[in-house]
């Protein structure tokens, strides 16, 4: 009997399948030409980084969507680093297929050194940003407050000009949002300042990790605590939330060793959640 439910189970996620991704692929349409508004919206701006495009995201989206487990990490906003005047990481347009392929191919193509900070911890989960490593999932990044570069960088802007800087995050943020009742991760993982998370809809925090010494192995003064949280979305969608707070850079006070094992902490928790689940049906985007 239980063969039986299991089979129509099957059969129903792959009559479902089509029609999902048809509909994923509309959502995300909405979102970029949703992304692009909020870009004029400011492009004229002096703050604004110019020959720039909005980054929804950055990452190879169809293999993110294909792994093992869908991993996301968040920052606050594009680094204006990301278009120097040498390289151009981004092709400037507007066409949909050019530039879903630029985000597609970021780390293809010389990615900024930031995405180094994340290397550890994610390597824990079996996981990276890049298309040459041999993982079980493929990790997007994303950012949280506005998916456009500023000049100065955030932290700056919000101290010289908070007006811009609470407009550009007004939008940004339900943007942000958006794109993840979209993708659906399993974990979003961020290393931001704590003031951040009251835009989300988190709760159920829980320690999962603690900290007691240094890089240089001498003790802290205060132990470094690694927390856990679900987060809801309009859609329904649930996901756990992995904090841990930032020093210049994410998770930048740790060694790599204990980002190793940071990534392994969530690790577990995933697989003890999606154990025995060898395919997820995926509802309908509203």
């Amino acid at each position: 009997m239980q063969g039986r439910l299991n089979h129509r189970f099957e059969r129903f996620a792959e009559n479902r399948a089509p029609q999902a991704k048809r509909l994923e692929s509309e959502y995300m349409d909405k979102l970029i030409k949703r992304t692009w508004r909020h870009y004029d919206k400011f492009a004229k701006n002096e703050h604004i980084v110019k020959r720039s495009i909005p980054i929804l995201y950055f990452g190879d989206l169809e293999a993110y969507r294909k792994s093992k487990h869908r991993i996301i990490t968040v920052g606050l906003n594009p680094s204006m680093k990301e278009f120097p005047s040498d390289l151009q990481r981004f092709k400037i347009s507007r066409n949909k297929t050019i530039y879903i392929n630029s985000l597609n191919d970021y780390f293809k193509n010389k990615p900024y050194k930031w995405f180094k900070s994340y290397k550890h911890i994610l390597s824990g989960l079996d996981a990276s940003y890049y298309p040459n490593d041999t993982v079980s999932s493929t990790a997007l990044h994303t950012d949280l407050c506005t998916p456009i570069a500023t000049n100065p960088a955030w932290t700056e802007l919000v101290k010289s000009r908070k007006d811009i800087a609470e407009d550009l995050v007004s939008e940004g943020c339900k943007i942000w949002s958006r794109l993840m009742e979209c993708l659906k991760p399993h974990a979003i993982i961020c290393s931001i300042a704590e003031q951040h998370l009251r835009r989300l809809n988190i709760k159920d925090k829980k320690e999962i990790h603690r900290i007691k010494n240094k890089k240089d192995g001498t003790p802290r003064k205060k132990p470094y605590i690694f927390e856990a949280y679900t987060i809801s979305f309009n859609t329904g969608h649930t996901s756990f939330l992995f904090f841990g707070q930032a020093a210049n850079t994410p998770f930048g006070s740790l060694s790599n060793e204990d980002k190793t094992k940071l990534g392994k902490s969530i690790s577990k928790i995933l697989n003890n959640k999606f154990r025995g689940s060898s395919r997820e049906v995926r509802k309908p985007l509203s």
